[in-house]
């Protein structure tokens, strides 16, 4: 009985530390195709520090280093993109981090939090295994664009992993 106990123990722990993180909990992915914003979306949600195509940088301290951004109606879907790929609204949103930088890197998911009304989404640079050159560019307002189940939340957090 007592090492049936143990055998219990032991590969119920395996499952809890192994098996029941569910990386993909809420349905999310990085769209990185198939989308454009509108323009006046883009020059509206510029960020600190980012290049603008008449040789100057926004300098401005009225523009936020960073930006996040929650669309989950059609309204407010219609005023930031052109074309996207189908979303359905009652099943779904967008979250989007804007922030300023110099990299061209693509970047991936690592964990979603969601409690009390807060989503945090936690991401890093896609590793490439060094088969790509550097890519650098002037710095620029970069958006990460996540898909993601429809949540009732107020607030998102991106936080970026080195």
């Amino acid at each position: 009985m007592k090492r049936l106990m143990i055998i219990f123990f032991t590969i119920l722990s395996i499952v809890i530390i192994t098996g029941c993180s569910d990386k993909n909990l809420y349905n999310a992915k990085i769209v990185t195709q198939n989308y454009e914003f509108n323009e006046e979306f883009l020059l509206n949600n510029k960020t600190f520090g980012a290049y603008l195509k008449d040789g100057y940088y926004i300098d401005d301290e009225k523009y936020p280093k960073e930006r996040m951004i929650i669309i989950n109606n059609e309204s407010d879907f219609s005023n930031a993109f052109k074309i996207f790929e189908d979303i359905d609204f009652n099943e779904e949103m967008i979250v989007i981090h804007a922030f300023t930088t110099a990299s061209n890197s693509e970047y991936e998911l690592k964990n979603i939090n969601f409690a009390e009304k807060k989503l945090t989404i936690e991401y890093c640079t896609k590793k490439t295994n060094g088969k790509n050159p550097p890519n650098a560019s002037y710095p620029d307002t970069k958006w990460l664009v996540v898909k993601i189940n429809r949540l009732d939340i107020e607030y998102v957090d991106f936080i970026f992993l080195a």
